[in-house]
């Protein structure tokens, strides 16, 4: 599995989009925004990749 796939499902996974308060939705954009500026080595995945990771 590609590490930026992996790194965004393991946010996910700890702050569901469904049912957070307040501290955790902050939590979450955090996460969520540092995840998005990191640099990683591999590409982003292409649309496909991402279907058929589904």
């Amino acid at each position: 599995m590609k590490q930026i796939l992996s790194d965004y499902i393991k946010i996910q996974f700890q702050f569901p989009a469904e049912g957070l308060g307040k501290v955790e939705r902050k939590r979450r954009h955090v996460l969520l925004s540092e995840w998005v500026k990191k640099a990683y080595e591999e590409p982003l995945p292409a649309l496909n990749e991402l279907k058929d990771y589904k």
